[in-house]
């Protein structure tokens, strides 16, 4: 079953009247060497209809608190809203990270342009570099088309 699936990477499906999204979240406090999708990110399953929404997610999410802060205040009022705003959050969740990628490619640009060795460290960072890059991209895109089909569905109020 894809939701229990730690491996799984963002998808969207619909059998009969339920919908099924899978997404990751970016996970604040990785390491420089972390490149993985499982070390980046952790996963949010959701199922829902126009009736109710279940998530399934292995740790406390604190996007989860906002989205209820969101219905509580009567923001939103459908099942569709809900789950846009929960799209939304998670998509946030890569806010920090890719500054702080930012930040490394302009550290990293300026200690190469100003040497003429490289330090294998200095080499092997930028190896690690690139490859959360590469990750974060990979679950962009995945997540752009879980957000196309979301948005193929019927109108909300999010």
């Amino acid at each position: 079953m894809d939701s229990l699936d730690p491996d799984h990477l963002p998808k969207y499906e619909e059998h009969n009247d339920i919908h099924f999204i899978i997404l990751r979240l970016l996970q604040d406090d990785t390491h420089a060497t972390e490149h993985t999708v499982q070390e980046l990110s952790s996963k949010i399953a959701l199922f829902y209809n126009e009736h109710f929404i279940i998530t399934i997610h292995r740790c406390a999410q604190s996007l989860l608190k906002e989205v209820h802060a969101s219905i509580d205040l009567g923001k939103v009022k459908t099942t569709t809203g809900i789950v846009i705003r929960i799209i939304r959050e998670a998509l946030h969740s890569y806010d920090q990270p890719a500054l702080k990628l930012s930040n490394e490619i302009d550290f990293f640009e300026s200690r190469l342009f100003l040497k003429k060795n490289f330090p294998a460290d200095l080499i092997k960072a930028i190896y690690f570099l690139k490859s959360r890059a590469s990750t974060y991209k990979k679950l962009l895109l995945l997540t752009n088309e879980v957000v196309s089909s979301v948005r193929r569905g019927p109108t909300c109020d999010a």
